[in-house]
């Protein structure tokens, strides 16, 4: 863990518990520490989840181009599973403008069952 100075630790303990968890976590940069802020700020999910997989893509050691978002919220509540991750990618706009390469996302309404390892299935067409 980090040692921050009394200003930098007070900045950090007025961000939602969360957030300031992964704020203080050595592992956690600064862009999934952004991202976390806006989709909490945007979406105000029961459950937000973010993994950095830049590891898994041949990416120095604390890289930040490869995410992975699971994001649950009312908002998504009326809204197809393709509108949600537009939302959630539009939301994210500047940091895939910045320098995220890849960003994956499972956004649920809070009633549907929140599977992350899978996608939902595609609709079959009407004949």
């Amino acid at each position: 863990m980090s040692f921050f100075s009394s200003l930098e630790l007070s900045k950090v303990i007025s961000l939602t518990p969360s957030i300031a968890w992964r704020c203080l976590s050595s592992d956690v940069g600064p862009v999934e520490t952004r991202m976390h802020q806006l989709l909490s700020r945007t979406f105000k999910p029961t459950f937000l989840k973010i993994y950095n997989e830049s590891h898994r893509h041949n990416q120095k050691l604390g890289g930040e181009t490869h995410f992975r978002v699971v994001i649950v919220s009312h908002k998504f509540n009326t809204l197809s599973p393709v509108k949600r991750e537009r939302l959630v990618h539009k939301s994210l706009e500047h940091e895939l403008q910045a320098g995220v390469h890849a960003l994956s996302v499972i956004a649920r309404a809070v009633d549907e069952p929140l599977d992350m390892h899978t996608s939902p299935p595609c609709q079959q067409p009407v004949v």
